[in-house]
């Protein structure tokens, strides 16, 4: 929503205290005379699940509300400019508040639950996405159970399997095979533009880590000059010569193959 500007004011009148009051039955919070985008709400409902933000604006419209034209074209206006900035209006007669609230009531806290609702969901969406962006950078997961116990080593992670690791009859899987293969991939596309940056002239059909040698590396994962030999085809890891020949840069493998095979023998 848009940013919110708290105000000393006291409630217009006692049909906003009173709806005020009924609100705070159900556990919701209000603030009077909030202050939005140069407009003034009535009230503002605040979310319970989240420190700082409103869920709803609610205008309490007096007797005379109906019964002028100009009043009710300029509320109008006012409620689109507020939607407009991220705001939800709801909005309350004054003669049916006072001859039956209780269905109004019902119908607000209705729709603040369901708000309330989407909020905490969309909050879960964001913080899954935190946590794949942070797997796939490399970056430490912060748990979401307080019991959880640390990750083996990388280079105690076994190829084949994942390990599993018990504690209070619990087991925790580490991280498979699919998720390791997505961190050394990251590790090569880093080191991958120290390259580029560093060779700028290389052609990228023979660079060291093009997409099909970075295949080869995370597939394969040699850790040596030797095992670079046996697992890595002839026609990828030879020498290329001349321009539009086929095969690795002799330069880019000079400078940085051993860097490669290092950082592969991390996830090892």
């Amino acid at each position: 929503m848009h940013q919110t500007e708290y105000t000393d004011r006291e409630p217009d009148s006692d049909f906003e205290i009173s709806v005020m009051d009924e609100l705070k039955k159900y556990g919701f919070k209000c603030s009077p005379q909030v202050g939005v985008g140069g407009f003034f709400l009535d009230i503002a409902v605040r979310d319970r699940k989240k420190s700082g933000r409103f869920l709803m604006g609610i205008e309490c419209d007096g007797a005379t509300y109906h019964s002028t034209k100009s009043t009710r074209d300029r509320d109008r206006l006012r409620q689109e400019i507020l939607e407009n900035l991220g705001w939800e209006i709801y909005r309350i007669w004054s003669t049916d508040w006072f001859k039956n609230p209780g269905p109004i009531v019902e119908s607000i806290v209705k729709r603040l639950k369901e708000l309330e609702t989407e909020s905490l969901n969309e909050q879960l969406a964001e913080k899954e996405k935190t946590i794949e962006k942070e797997k796939l950078i490399g970056l430490p997961i912060e748990s979401r159970q307080p019991d959880i116990i640390p990750i083996p080593d990388k280079k105690s992670i076994s190829k084949e399997k994942p390990v599993v690791v018990e504690k209070d009859e619990v087991k925790i899987v580490a991280k498979d095979q699919q998720i390791i293969d997505s961190e050394l991939r990251v590790e090569l596309e880093k080191l991958n533009y120290i390259i580029k940056n560093q060779f700028p002239n290389t052609e990228s059909e023979v660079r060291l880590l093009r997409p099909t040698m970075l295949d080869q590396f995370v597939n394969k994962k040699p850790t040596s000059r030797n095992e670079f030999g046996e697992m890595i085809p002839l026609f990828l890891r030879q020498p290329a010569e001349g321009k539009g020949a086929t095969g690795t840069s002799q330069e880019e493998s000079r400078s940085y193959l051993d860097s490669v095979l290092e950082i592969i023998s991390e996830f090892v």
